[in-house]
């Protein structure tokens, strides 16, 4: 998978969701970045699954980016979920982590759904 602008590190990897057995890693990922944030709320990997999969509208397959450095699943983002606005008009939002020091690169990770989601988003739900 090609990212556009993503820097250029030795062993810096970006790639699909390859399925449930992403789901424990994509969890502690998570828990991890949200933990550096001073945040308490970490998610058991059977809760994540069930969050991630939450809205139908949302293909894992298209709509996540796992990043690896050396292998290690350092981050992922990808769409979450179609939320109403205080208009009652959809609106696609998008959910990232990096883990601390596991992907501390300068520059921006930019997700490969981008594209994908204004369009999705003006087609309606």
């Amino acid at each position: 998978m090609r990212v556009a602008g993503a820097p250029t590190l030795p062993g810096l990897r970006f790639r699909g969701y390859a399925g449930p057995a992403d789901l424990p890693r994509m969890s502690e990922v998570q828990n991890a970045a949200l933990a550096a944030d001073g945040i308490d709320e970490g998610v058991a990997p059977d809760v994540f699954a069930n969050d991630l999969r939450g809205d139908g509208r949302i293909d894992l397959e298209h709509d996540l980016v796992i990043v690896e450095l050396d292998g290690i699943m350092a981050g992922w983002s990808g769409r979450w979920r179609w939320v109403e606005d205080g208009t009652g008009a959809a609106v696609l939002s998008h959910r990232g982590y990096l883990r601390p020091g596991g992907a501390a690169a300068p520059g921006r990770i930019a997700s490969p759904c981008a594209g994908r989601g204004a369009a999705a988003a003006s087609h309606g739900r």
